[in-house]
């Protein structure tokens, strides 16, 4: 621990201050702010910085205790996070549906066990839409650090144990972490962003400033004036530099997380140099610092519940009104929750109690709230009957990321024995599997199911996703091994093709794209990812076909630019409708229909290229899902009990049966094979 950083330095709130302010930017969609999440890192490095300094120190002078230091987190951390936590659990109550209340409760429970890092790692992609909608998101990176010291104290004692050099040890430690990082981010870039193995490192980096800054005060060293100056202006420079070139289709953490790291790293170091004493030494700046901390946990919430109630995306005037209401609600929390509880100097052992005894009881309401499946009795019964008759059961059937062999339990594969039907495709195909499999029991035939989430079914073609990179590979991989079976299988004499076709075209900005198996990293233009999905389509149609198969191939459902769930949630709950309606968001539609205009893909290139298919192979049947779910001029997102969505690209079974009930399929299945060859209202 350096002399100066023993004392206090308000250029390190002022660079808290640029912190927080980045990452607050970010998420309310200000432009010029796409790598604003870097943030978090630069406050990984002070942390680790101020933090491991402390315990560096008083280890060295032999009055480290597990007790003081734990103690110390909680005042500094616990107060305002239960704050947060119990206005988030009154307002829940207010305007969350059931399973949204369950989920938001057992984010809750991750949370008060440090943990939630690891919760949302496994539900949740932070650069996606639905990360945007779980109200404490923003508590990953607390579980992050709690996790670091719990084993950081323990690492430090046993490198002085055995008089290891600590400078190295922390190093290689350090180095360890980062490669991990590294090595992560081009397998799963969502592990690598959750989780403390890949993000140690940049902790670590702030340990190891503050381990030889300790070394350089005892020394009494200090660098040339223009190395100070020099590392004040390359480190402001990294910072904004990150700030403003990265954005969601970043690869990160890995290599690119170094930037933002290494920038904050040296404008701590820069302590005395121009940059540190005009810029981040400004004292309006060093005041956002000194209210980071509750300006970071009131700010999400805020923009999520707001995003929850709406059916639609947040403006960005909208986002920006909410930030600034969370930074006045930041000062209060920050004059009379924060420093208060800080500044208490009862005895440690007194209390861990008291905060164990808090953390106890908002465990509790956590977990009664899962246990009560979200407390549905707050809810008006019409729409607990619409959220009871729809639940979203996890589909076995549906292949997830990372794996590539067919599942071929019997679930997946009833009857298959009986000469059957096959569904192929992605996430929308499965999502109409339910409806599908009933047609198909009906009608006394069997049933199979080969679906693989983001992998539509194409011969040769394969769908590339920069957020997993290794999703095009193993699509090509499962789509081979999925059409070769359904081709081979006798007993299948009609295959169902369906997926979001258009999902590449739709995210070509984040680099989506659909390439060839035989050459899934090469650089692909917009105009020849077009052409692969007609090629692929035309590919699959033609060895089916030619394997004496019916096909049926689906356009897609229609998508709407709102949440039809989260619409007639806004509809039957009276103080979800209310705030929405405040936000000038009421909900859309009426509560079961909504007018066409509002279909995002209702002439998308995808569903051209799909008549296309039909005008080169005759005897496909093609099917338009809104032949049977629009009509009029609106399409239908609920019926009267039952919700025909669970998103706005995915039907529910009841929405997939309502769809299904077309004459081209019934014909089909029926066995009368001269009934016509198209079927569209378009």
């Amino acid at each position: 621990m350096t002399q100066s950083s023993s004392t206090y330095r308000s250029d390190i709130d002022g660079l808290r201050g640029i912190a927080v302010s980045c990452v607050i930017l970010f998420h309310a969609g200000v432009r010029g702010f796409g790598g604003g999440f870097v943030g978090v890192d630069i406050f990984f490095v002070i942390s680790g910085y101020l933090i491991c300094g402390i315990i560096g120190r008083e280890i060295a002078e032999q009055r480290f205790s597990y007790a003081k230091f734990y103690a110390r987190r909680a005042r500094r951390i616990l107060p305002a996070l239960f704050a947060v936590l119990l206005v988030c659990f009154a307002t829940a109550a207010l305007v969350m549906t059931g399973a949204e209340m369950q989920d938001f409760s057992k984010s809750a429970v991750a949370n008060i066990g440090a943990v939630s890092n690891i919760y949302f790692w496994k539900s949740a992609n932070y650069f996606s839409s639905s990360a945007e909608l779980k109200p404490l998101m923003m508590t990953w990176s607390l579980s992050v650090e709690e996790q670091f010291y719990l084993f950081f104290p323990p690492v430090l004692l046993l490198i002085r144990r055995y008089r290891w050099n600590t400078g190295a040890a922390l190093a290689a430690l350090t180095t360890a972490s980062l490669l991990a990082s590294v090595w992560m981010t081009s397998r799963n870039p969502s592990t690598a962003f959750f989780l403390l193995p890949s993000r140690a490192w940049e902790l670590g980096v702030g340990a190891l400033l503050a381990h030889y800054d300790s070394r350089a005060a005892l020394a009494r060293r200090t660098p040339p004036a223009w190395v100070t100056q020099a590392l004040g202006a390359a480190g402001l420079l990294a910072v904004l530099a990150a700030v403003t070139l990265y954005d969601g289709t970043t690869a990160f953490p890995g290599v690119a997380a170094a930037l933002p790291v290494l920038g904050a790293a040296m404008l701590i170091a820069a302590n005395g140099s121009l940059v540190n004493r005009v810029v981040l030494g400004n004292k309006a700046l060093v005041f956002v610092g000194l209210v980071s901390y509750s300006w970071y946990l009131w700010h999400w919430p805020m923009l999520s519940f707001a995003r929850l109630v709406a059916d639609r995306p947040l403006g960005v005037g909208t986002a920006l009104i909410l930030v600034a209401l969370a930074f006045v609600a930041a000062i209060a929390s920050w004059r009379w929750i924060e420093r208060p509880f800080r500044a208490n100097k009862a005895g440690d052992a007194g209390t861990l109690w008291r905060y164990g005894a808090a953390t106890a009881a908002m465990l509790a309401i956590g977990v009664g709230l899962v246990a009560g499946r979200g407390w549905p009795q707050r809810l008006p019964d019409d729409f607990v009957a619409i959220e009871r008759g729809a639940p979203i059961p996890g589909d076995i059937c549906l292949v997830g990321y990372g794996q590539t062999a067919l599942n071929l339990a019997p679930a997946c594969v009833a009857g298959a024995g009986q000469g059957s039907l096959a569904l192929i495709g992605d996430s929308h195909a499965a999502a109409i599997a339910g409806g599908l499999r009933a047609l198909a029991s009906r009608y006394g035939i069997g049933f199979t199911q080969l679906t693989k989430a983001s992998c539509p079914t194409l011969q040769g073609v394969t769908r590339r996703m920069l957020n997993q990179p290794l999703h095009a590979r193993e699509c090509a991989s499962y789509n081979q091994a999925a059409l070769a079976r359904v081709r081979d299988d006798p007993a299948i004499k009609t295959v169902v093709m369906a997926g979001y076709w258009s999902a590449p075209f739709d995210q070509e900005a984040a680099g989506q794209r659909f390439v060839l198996d035989a050459r899934p990293d090469a650089e692909v233009t917009p105009e020849q990812s077009h052409q692969y999905l007609r090629q692929g389509l035309a590919e699959t149609v033609a060895m089916m076909t030619a394997a004496g198969k019916s096909v049926v191939l689906l356009k897609d459902v229609p998508m709407f630019n709102f949440d039809p769930v989260r619409a007639v949630a806004a509809t039957l709950i009276p103080a979800r409708k209310a705030m929405a309606t405040t936000l000038g968001m009421p909900p859309s539609g009426d509560g079961h229909t909504v007018a066409d205009s509002l279909v995002i893909n209702k002439a998308d290139l995808a569903s051209a290229y799909i008549d296309d298919i039909g005008r080169r192979y005759p005897g496909v049947t093609l099917v338009d899902p809104a032949a049977t779910l629009c009509a009029a001029g609106r399409c239908s997102y609920s019926g009267r009990a039952d919700l025909y969505y669970i998103d706005s690209q995915h039907l529910t079974v009841v929405g997939g049966r309502v769809m299904l009930n077309q004459p081209a399929i019934v014909t089909l299945l029926a066995g009368r094979h001269d009934a016509p060859a198209r079927m569209s209202s378009r």
